[in-house]
């Protein structure tokens, strides 16, 4: 399944490559990796895990909800993932992803009708491409924001690629541990064997 997920994710990159070469929209040059692109994609994690640490300590219903079908519909199927499978699948997402979402389509709408409308129109396109429920889309809407908004006032797309792919990594290990942990809590505990190996007429000492 990770090998899927993997999969689809590099097909998100050839579809943004594809798409901006046919349509003449420039997105390889505007990925440039120096310093500053990277320490701002760094910077620009923290204020998601933030926002991640808040809604699990406390979430209101709707992020209740949502948590609820993660732990039973989703993080389950990465209990069992290496750090290294993590690390790819991240990576994979941060590129693909971006790639396709602010580097053609983000792009495409700025050009033809200014940055407003890409910003928000590539920001609603993401979230309804993560259609797991209504707050899901609505979260996965606001962080496509974030990420545009970091690729408007960097003017590439190095920034948004670091922030999506480190706060993916950072999010998956983190919910999954909690997983892990939350099931370990809930399983049941075998009682000790001596009060329950001992004949009912055996003699006491």
């Amino acid at each position: 399944m990770l090998a899927l997920f993997i999969v689809i994710e590099l097909a998100a990159a050839l579809l943004g490559l594809a798409l901006a070469w046919l349509f003449g929209v420039p997105l390889l040059e505007r990925i440039e990796w120096d310093a500053r692109s990277l320490g701002i994609g760094v910077v620009a994690t923290l204020p998601l895990l933030v926002a991640l640490a808040v809604g699990l300590r406390w979430p209101p219903r709707p992020l209740r909800n949502l948590f609820d079908r993660l732990e039973t519909e989703v993080l389950p199927l990465f209990a069992h993932a290496s750090w290294t499978q993590l690390i790819v699948l991240s990576l994979a997402a941060g590129f693909g992803e971006e790639i396709l979402f602010r580097g053609f389509l983000q792009q495409a709408f700025s050009d033809r009708f200014g940055t407003t409308v890409g910003l928000v129109t590539a920001s609603l396109l993401f979230g309804l491409a993560h259609p797991m429920s209504k707050t899901y889309v609505l979260l996965a809407a606001a962080i496509g924001a974030w990420l545009g908004v970091l690729y408007v006032q960097t003017a590439g797309l190095a920034a948004p690629i670091t922030t999506h792919a480190l706060y993916d990594f950072v999010a998956l290990v983190w919910l999954v541990r909690r997983h892990k942990r939350d099931m370990a809590q809930a399983a049941p505990t075998n009682p000790p064997t001596d009060s329950f190996d001992r004949p009912d007429d055996q003699p006491e000492h």
